[in-house]
């Protein structure tokens, strides 16, 4: 993935240096790093660093190679904080913060909410993806494995799920198991008036 400047960075430096030195570089953004209109993060001493379209390998070389004059071997590791996938419709709704460390699929979020309401529809998800500031929508059905070779299967920053409902959707509130109740009784009790008579 390549740096966006919407992205906030969290980035960890350490030094065989005393750990004094090190420990500057890092209590100077302890709640991660945003990008600038230009697309730069700025380190202590190092000054503006370009990140924008870097991907996390090449942005934590060359923080390494501004800090080599200051620390002594500087190892840094760059992650992403805010990275997340969102869950609409017939599952429980929430945010899922993405893994820095692999891949995050459509299975693991779904899992992750604790899985799709009975009346939601497991044959018509819905993902929304924001690429180049253009949505992309794309149905998956996971009842067909072939979900499993799909590009969908392995989800992106800011991806969107939205499981859709079934067509019926009854929902019984204990008012209205009092009001059938009522209708049955008194369907029963006319029945038994007109049988009767």
């Amino acid at each position: 993935l390549k740096i966006k400047k919407s992205d906030i960075l969290g980035i960890g430096i350490a030094s065989v240096s005393m750990e004094e030195d090190a420990k500057a570089f890092n209590s100077e953004n302890s709640v991660g790093y945003s990008l600038d209109n230009e697309g730069n993060v700025e380190i202590l001493k190092v000054g503006k660093v370009h990140a924008e379209g870097l991907t996390k390998k090449e942005l934590k070389e060359k923080i390494e190679k501004g800090l080599a004059p200051y620390l002594i071997d500087p190892l840094v590791i760059v992650k992403f904080i805010n990275h997340k996938v969102l869950l609409l419709g017939e599952i429980k709704q929430a945010i899922i913060p993405m893994p820095d460390d692999g891949p995050l699929t459509l299975l693991d979020v779904i899992s992750a909410a604790g899985g799709i309401l009975p009346t939601g529809r497991m044959d018509n998800v819905l993902i929304i993806r924001d690429l180049d500031s253009v949505k992309q929508f794309t149905r998956v059905n996971l009842n067909n494995t072939s979900i499993f070779g799909s590009k969908n299967y392995y989800l992106r920053p800011d991806d969107i799920v939205y499981v859709e409902p079934r067509k019926v959707r009854v929902v019984i509130t204990s008012q209205t198991s009092q009001l059938i109740s009522l209708v049955i009784t008194g369907v029963s009790f006319i029945l038994l008036l007109l049988k009767t008579f």
